[in-house]
Parts: C-alpha cells; structure tokens; sequence
C-alpha cells in the first residue's frame, strides 16, 4: 500500500514460507520477519522513492517492484528498457489483457496490463545472467484507486515478545576487497 509522499507498506509472504512486514510512516524504516519475530528499525525521512534507494542500496535489501513506486516511472522506462514488444491478449485473474515483454541489460520482464482499466495484473522479471536464471512473480489483485487509508496501516507496534535486531549494512566496495 502506497500513500504518498512517504507513507509505504509491503507485506511480503516468502516462496520457502517466510512472512515479511516492511513499514516506513515518514519517520521511520521497519522491517520485520513475522516467523522469527524480529524487527529492525531506522529513523530516516523523505519520499518513499528514497526510502526505497535506502533500503536497497545500504541496507541491501531489495524492495520488488520498485521502480513502479517512482512517480518518474515513464521516464525510467526511457532510460532502462533495451527492447519492447507486444505479445498478445491473455485473461488473467478474469481481466482480459495485453501481454508486452520488455528487456535490459540486466533481465527479461513480462507485463500483462488490463485492456479496460491499464492496470498492471501480472508481472514475471527473469534475471537472464544468474546462475539458473532466478525468477520474480508478482500477481497484481485488489486495486483500489481511492482507498480510505488510516494511518495504523502504516504505524509500528512491536508484537509481544519481539526482539528488536540493528540492520547490518551492506559492505562498501573497499571494505569488499580489503577482506579475504
């Protein structure tokens, strides 16, 4: 869920069965592990899009999607994309679609878009160049154009028995090639 300017939340279910929460009001950065009942915090504002950068660029942890959160999406695809073609029409989830593949240096994406209303419905990205050639699935369901959204959805309360944990940021390119 997205309120902007600096309002987010993701709730994450894992592929191995994990369960993710991750929680920014404006104020601060949570992200929490709901199985090992963890949570990490950081104070930290801004725009969501930022935040974002933070989070996946320091903390190195990847926020899926993301680029869809810019309000620069149009710009970004300008700028990102190598390649673009159409597919065709496919129903998903009882919408009927047009299915485009797009593709960049670093992975494949397809995107089935809702023909009535050009909302994403489905989204596959295939990192090409990796080892076995990992994929992200992403079923895009519920949109709500004009949610009534109270700030609890974003706000943090530790559930009991919590422990909080300090995030572990992402080694720095010398401190990477001092170690052995």
């Amino acid at each position: 869920m997205l309120q902007r300017p600096d309002h987010l939340r993701v709730d994450i279910d894992l592929r191995e069965g994990g369960k993710r929460r991750l929680l920014y009001d404006g104020k601060q950065i949570v992200l929490e592990d709901l199985v090992q009942n963890v949570y990490a915090t950081d104070p930290r504002t801004g725009p969501v899009d930022e935040m974002v950068a933070f989070v996946s660029d320091r903390l190195g942890i990847p926020v899926a999607l993301s680029e869809f959160l810019s309000p620069d999406l149009p710009k970004l695809l300008g700028e990102r994309l190598d390649s673009a073609s159409y597919v065709g029409e496919a129903t998903i989830d009882g919408v009927r679609c047009d299915h485009v593949a797009l593709r960049n240096e670093v992975a494949g994406m397809q995107l089935w878009v809702g023909q009535e209303d050009s909302l994403p419905r489905r989204i596959t990205i295939t990192y090409e160049h990796e080892e076995g050639r990992p994929q992200f699935r992403a079923r895009l369901t519920g949109w709500d154009l004009s949610p009534k959204i109270k700030d609890a959805t974003f706000a943090f309360d530790p559930p009991k028995g919590a422990e909080k944990i300090a995030f572990a940021p992402r080694a720095t390119a010398g401190a990477k090639e001092g170690s052995k």
